[in-house]
C-alpha cells in the first residue's frame, strides 16, 4: 500500500491487521520498536496488553503488579507506562510504572487525585486534575499547573500525548463547535481542522494523527488523519494499494491513535486494528528534530495559560 500526500512524494506502508484478545480491543500506543501497547475489556474489567509480529499478543497485567483491572492510557520508548488501576477494594487510582520502579501511584506523587493521558521519553506525563485543570508533572520539574488560554474563553483543554520537544496535541471542548483537534506548539495553538476532531499522538517530527471530519470527501462522515507539514490528510483518501488487491478486503481506516518516530501508525477500523508500518523507513536510526528544545523553558510559560476544564 502506497502513501501519496499533495507535495507529490509517496511512502509505501504494509498493511497489518490484529486481532486483540477479547471483542473489545483498542490500541494505545505504538513504539518505536513496532510493538503496540492495547486495553482490552470483557465483562466490565479493563485489561493490558501488548503486540508485536515476534510474539503476538501477551498479557502484561503480570508486569504491572498482577493486576487485572488495568486500563493502559499510554507507553514511551522507555518502556515506562502511565494509566489507571483498579485495587482489590474496588477503588481506581493512576498510575505510572516501569520494570525499573515498580508499580507507583501517581497521586501520591502529585499530592492530589489526577488522571494521566500521556507520557514522552523524558518522563513527562500530562493530564487532569479532579479540580478540572490540566497538569504536567515529572520528578525532575515536579507538578505545573496549567490554567487559562485566554484566545479560547469559552473552551476546555483536554490533553492526549506529548512528544519529546514539548509539543502538546489533544482536542478543544466546545459547546458552539464540538471536538476541535489541536497542537500546541512553542506558545502557539493551532487548530487542525475546524470542525469535529480529535488529535491523539504527536510524534517527534511532529506528524499527528487522530480522527476528524473531512470536507470535500466521499464515503464515511469520520476519517482517521495524518496532519502532515501544516496539512491535514485523510488516510482513506491518501493511501491506495497499488500492486496487488488487500488481502484483508476493503477496509476504511477510521480514528489514528499513535503514530511513531518511524511513522508506523495503528489505530480502528469496524473490524478492529490496523497497523500501517512505513516500509521505507532506516529501522536502525530513528529520526531526529533538528533541534531538541527543551519544554521547561520555552513550553511551561506559554502552556500555563491552559484553561481549567469545565
Amino acid at each position: 500500500m502506497t502513501l501519496f500526500t499533495s507535495n507529490s512524494t509517496a511512502t509505501n506502508y504494509r498493511l497489518k491487521i490484529i486481532e486483540g484478545p477479547y471483542s473489545w480491543s483498542r490500541p494505545i500506543q505504538i513504539n518505536n520498536s513496532g510493538e503496540v501497547i492495547m486495553s482490552s475489556q470483557e465483562n466490565g474489567v479493563y485489561s493490558s496488553w501488548i503486540w508485536s509480529e515476534e510474539k503476538g499478543v501477551k498479557y502484561i497485567g503480570d508486569g504491572l503488579n498482577n493486576n487485572p483491572g488495568l486500563n493502559t492510557y499510554n507507553i514511551n520508548n522507555l518502556g515506562q507506562v502511565v494509566g489507571w488501576e483498579t485495587t482489590s477494594t474496588g477503588a481506581t487510582r493512576p498510575f505510572i510504572w516501569s520494570e525499573e520502579t515498580g508499580m507507583r501511584n501517581l497521586n501520591n506523587l502529585l499530592g492530589q487525585s489526577c488522571g494521566p493521558t500521556g507520557i514522552n521519553d523524558r518522563s513527562q506525563v500530562i493530564g487532569g486534575l479532579n479540580d478540572g485543570s490540566d497538569f504536567i508533572w515529572s520528578e525532575v520539574e515536579g507538578l505545573k499547573i496549567l490554567g487559562k488560554l485566554d484566545e479560547y474563553n469559552n473552551a476546555s483543554y483536554y490533553l492526549e500525548n506529548i512528544n519529546n520537544l514539548g509539543q502538546v496535541v489533544g482536542y478543544i471542548g466546545s459547546t458552539d463547535n464540538g471536538f476541535i483537534p489541536f497542537l500546541w506548539s512553542y506558545g502557539s495553538v493551532t487548530q487542525l481542522c475546524p470542525n469535529f476532531g480529535i488529535a491523539s499522538d504527536i510524534n517527534n517530527l511532529g506528524q499527528i494523527v487522530g480522527v476528524g471530519k473531512i470536507e470535500g470527501f466521499a464515503g464515511p462522515e469520520f476519517y482517521g488523519f495524518l496532519w502532515l507539514n501544516g496539512q491535514m490528510y485523510n488516510l482513506n483518501d491518501i493511501i491506495k494499494d497499488e500492486n496487488a488487491p488487500n488481502p484483508y478486503g476493503p477496509i476504511e481506516f477510521g480514528f489514528a491513535k499513535s503514530i511513531n518516530d518511524y511513522g508506523d501508525i495503528v489505530g480502528t477500523y469496524d473490524e478492529g486494528i490496523y497497523v500501517l508500518f512505513n516500509e521505507d523507513a532506516i529501522r536502525n536510526a530513528v529520526p531526529e528534530p533538528s533541534a531538541m528544545i527543551l519544554f521547561s523553558v520555552l513550553g511551561l510559560p506559554f502552556l500555563a495559560k491552559f484553561k481549567k476544564r469545565s
